[in-house]
């Protein structure tokens, strides 16, 4: 009896340590099938990651660096003064337009003093002086200058014209600024003594005595 239970407790032990070994390889297997799956398990995951399209955009070539000719050009151009816009000259009116004419001198000749618009514009005292045609009364001749006509030129018979800028202030009086042009010289002095002697009503604006400034003709012509 007593041999009968140390060999069923023999048994047991042997069966005991048998159910321990199977338990280590089941372990063993559990262990070696997870290292094995973890790299599918990952594989999966990135099967099934969601991949969105990128679209790229080209972006514009930047500009060439400019010479070193080219940028001192630009340089110069940014630092350059700006010039100031000259204002349009208004345009010239004919030396026909408005005119009166006069007769005057001597019964051996003809000369003609005629009343021509003029370009004009503020002095430099800041006074004003009006063309004819922005008068409200133009002036007409009261005294008329007698032109001496140059023996010498008579002989040889020349004629000629001599045309003078002239002004005429709030009194009448006239005043010769320049000599625009004329045939001969010899012609300029009686022209200027001539037109200074005459005498003319004042020119008005706006109902008030003014200046005006005009070009004055003065015609050299021998007669028969």
């Amino acid at each position: 009896m007593k041999f009968i239970g140390q060999a069923k407790r023999l048994w047991k032990n042997k069966r005991l340590s048998g159910f321990s070994g199977y338990g280590m390889l089941a372990s063993l297997v559990v262990t070696c099938l997870t290292f094995l799956l973890l790299p599918l398990s990952q594989y999966a995951a990135k099967e099934l990651m969601h991949v969105r399209p990128v679209f790229s955009h080209e972006l514009p070539t930047p500009p060439q660096p400019k010479p070193k000719l080219e940028k001192q050009v630009d340089a110069e151009n940014r630092d350059a003064p700006v010039q100031p816009k000259m204002e349009k000259a208004p345009p010239k009116l004919s030396l026909e337009a408005l005119e009166t004419a006069l007769d005057v001198g001597p019964g051996d000749f003809l000369s003609e003093f005629a009343l021509s618009d003029f370009q004009t514009a503020p002095g430099a005292d800041e006074e004003f002086v009006f063309k004819l045609h922005e008068l409200d009364r133009k002036p007409t001749s009261i005294k008329q200058g007698i032109v001496r006509y140059p023996a010498h030129l008579k002989k040889k018979g020349l004629q000629g014209v001599v045309k003078l800028e002239v002004q005429i202030d709030e009194k009448g009086v006239v005043r010769v600024q320049g000599v625009i042009s004329s045939t001969h010289d010899d012609f300029i002095p009686p022209s200027v003594k001539a037109a200074e002697n005459s005498l003319y009503t004042p020119p008005t604006r706006n109902g008030k005595a003014v200046k005006t400034k005009f070009v004055l003709p003065v015609n050299f012509t021998l007669t028969d």
